[in-house]
């Protein structure tokens, strides 16, 4: 398994220790079609900044900063704050585990800027936020 996917898990596995929470992709790493709401579907970005903090003398990009974009989707904007308060609770200052890293904490580090918006793809009334956490990684 690559890092890149140690570290969408860690994410994820965090986001589905709320068991009353509806995370995509699932355990399996599957996403339907069609979903019902309220549910989270979270993305995973890993870069690799040529000024990490643990990049070696010789230049070697060590240190990963990590992002998980979590798009929160109900049918209502209430609905929406709220998944967005549950995703804080379980991503916001926890240390994930990796194997072979040493993982910072998760920081908050965006929202959409904005309240939850209609989408107007949807047949029925969906409202999405979208929040940012981070952290950075380095050899362990």
């Amino acid at each position: 398994m690559s890092l890149e996917r140690d570290f969408a898990a860690a994410g994820l596995n965090l986001l589905r220790a709320d068991t009353a929470l509806t995370v995509y992709p699932d355990a399996d790493g599957f996403v339907p079609g069609s979903l019902a709401t309220p549910y989270v579907r979270a993305y995973t970005s890993v870069g690799w900044p040529k000024e990490g903090g643990a990049n070696a003398l010789d230049g070697l990009s060590v240190t990963a900063t990590v992002r998980w974009y979590v798009n929160c989707v109900g049918e209502t904007e209430t609905a929406c704050q709220e998944l967005a308060g549950r995703v804080r609770t379980q991503l916001l200052n926890q240390v994930p585990a990796t194997a072979g890293r040493n993982n910072g904490m998760v920081y908050f580090e965006a929202d959409s800027g904005e309240q939850p918006q209609r989408s107007e793809l949807a047949s029925a009334p969906l409202y999405v936020q979208t929040v940012v956490y981070a952290m950075i990684s380095a050899p362990g």
